[in-house]
C-alpha cells in the first residue's frame, strides 16, 4: 500500500500552516481523528443493523477518506518540523525505514499462527 500525501499549506479556515503552533498542528491531527473515528463508530452501528453490504461500503470509503485527510494532518507536521530543522528527503526516509525496521523486530508483521 502506498500513499501520496500532499502537505497543506493552509488550513480550512485559511489560516496559513507556517503561521501554527504545535498545538495548532495537533489541534488539526485531533480533529481528523475524531472524525474518522466518528465514522467507524457510525460504520459499526449500520453493521450491527444488519444494513446492506453497498451502504457499508459506501461508508467505508469514507472513513477511508478521512483516515486520509488524518495522515495528511500528520504529513504537514512532519513536512513542518523537517522544515524547521533542516530535515531532508532522505533523512526521513531513513527515519521511515527505521520505524518499520522496529515495527518489524515486534512482528507486526508476521501473521498471527495461533489464536490470542
Amino acid at each position: 500500500m502506498k500513499f501520496v500525501l500532499k502537505p497543506v499549506t493552509r488550513d480550512k479556515h485559511g489560516k496559513f500552516v507556517s503561521e501554527y503552533e504545535y498545538r495548532d498542528f495537533y489541534s488539526q491531527i485531533g480533529e481528523a481523528l475524531m472524525t474518522a473515528h466518528e465514522t467507524a463508530c457510525w460504520i459499526s452501528f449500520l453493521a450491527a443493523q444488519n444494513a446492506d453490504d453497498r451502504r457499508l461500503k459506501d461508508e467505508a470509503q469514507y472513513e477511508i477518506c478521512e483516515l486520509i485527510d488524518l495522515m495528511t494532518a500528520v504529513a504537514t507536521r512532519i513536512k513542518a518540523l523537517a522544515d524547521e530543522h533542516g530535515y531532508t528527503t532522505s533523512d526521513l526516509a531513513e527515519m521511515q525505514k527505521r520505524v518499520i525496521e522496529s515495527n518489524r523486530n515486534y512482528g507486526q508483521f508476521e501473521e498471527l499462527t495461533k489464536p490470542l
